[in-house]
């Protein structure tokens, strides 16, 4: 899919991948708003400690591939997390809210590429600069 979206991007004669870097950077924020937003929907705050330790970082696993890298480093992050076995033989559900985040960051991130796409397609198509071209979108 992001190879589709790398030669539309390129076809128009735009740097692919300046604009997936940009646009990870974009996701990392996004990402870590998004896990704070989850942490106060399941109201997983006490103290506060949880829900402002969520960072984000644009990573380049490969040459020109770039993702999103959530962590919460916390030491009891990953009991809320992924859950936790009680003393009595019960389970403690976890609540996965960095993968949500990350899910839902997903999807913001393809709507901003095709943004990005429709911009570019109105400089090249129009004539328009970037500002006037965001007016659209």
């Amino acid at each position: 899919m992001f190879e589709d979206y790398a030669k539309r991007i390129e076809n128009m004669g735009a740097n692919a991948p300046k604009i997936f870097k940009t646009v990870a950077l974009w996701g990392a924020k996004q990402a870590v708003n998004e896990a704070k937003e989850i942490t106060d929907r399941y109201n997983k705050v006490d103290t506060g400690n949880y829900r402002l330790n969520w960072f984000a970082e644009r990573i380049e696993p490969e040459k020109n591939v770039y993702g999103v890298q959530l962590e919460n480093p916390v030491e009891y992050a990953s009991f809320i997390e992924e859950g936790y076995k009680l003393k009595n033989g019960g389970r403690m559900p976890g609540f996965f809210i960095g993968r949500q985040a990350l899910d839902n960051t997903e999807a913001r991130i393809i709507m901003k590429l095709r943004d990005e796409i429709e911009i570019l397609m109105l400089q090249k198509n129009y004539g328009l600069s970037r500002k006037e071209a965001r007016k659209f979108i």
